[in-house]
């Protein structure tokens, strides 16, 4: 494993800015540790810049803007991320992907409304996933479920939303499905900009 740093913002080619507690480099793709328990790995080329803020200055202030422009159920997508323990930006960045915040988007494959459950996994959760707010809670308990076992690697957290927890454990990673991996890589920027 690589030597891990201390950092306090990664600055993205993007523009875009995100606060980090620490990182490590490994090859082409950097790892950064973000809120106490969630790490995420980012493809080296991504990154313009790691900023390490002097001790003896405060932090440039948090931007408390949302730019998720609100939606019809964002409220309840707060609501239910917060209650069980889930960074509702990411959920917000999952449904966006998924189902573009369509409440009766179906998919080809059979995957139902705003999280896109397979009736496989509404059917785990308890949940209808024509309702709209069992259809959230299904989806965000996937989420944390899937963070729990991938013990907060969000590439492989969400290519196992997209794929499944069977391919990504088969792969030992993210599939080499193309569909997985800009599903992945779309997941990431919609959070990133959040």
């Amino acid at each position: 494993m690589s030597t891990v740093h201390a950092a306090d913002m990664l600055v993205f080619e993007s523009g875009k800015k995100m606060r980090v507690e620490s990182y490590y480099v490994d090859e082409d793709r950097i790892t950064v540790q973000i809120n106490g328990n969630s790490e995420m790995q980012i493809p080296m080329d991504w990154v313009k810049e790691i900023r390490v803020l002097p001790k003896d200055r405060a932090p440039e202030p948090e931007v408390v803007a949302l730019d998720i422009a609100p939606f019809e159920y964002s409220d309840l997508v707060q609501i239910t991320s917060k209650k069980l323990g889930m960074d509702w930006k990411l959920v917000a960045a999952v449904m966006r992907a998924e189902s573009n915040y369509n409440s009766r988007a179906l998919s080809r494959k059979g995957a139902v409304g705003l999280m896109q459950l397979m009736p496989a996994t509404a059917t785990l959760y308890s949940v209808d996933p024509y309702d709209p707010a069992q259809n959230i809670e299904g989806g965000v308990r996937h989420l944390k479920m899937l963070m729990e076992r991938y013990a907060g690697k969000l590439d492989l957290v969400l290519a196992a939303y997209n794929a499944g927890a069977k391919a990504v454990d088969h792969y030992r990673g993210i599939p080499p499905f193309d569909e997985t991996r800009a599903y992945v890589k779309r997941v990431l920027q919609f959070y990133q900009s959040s």
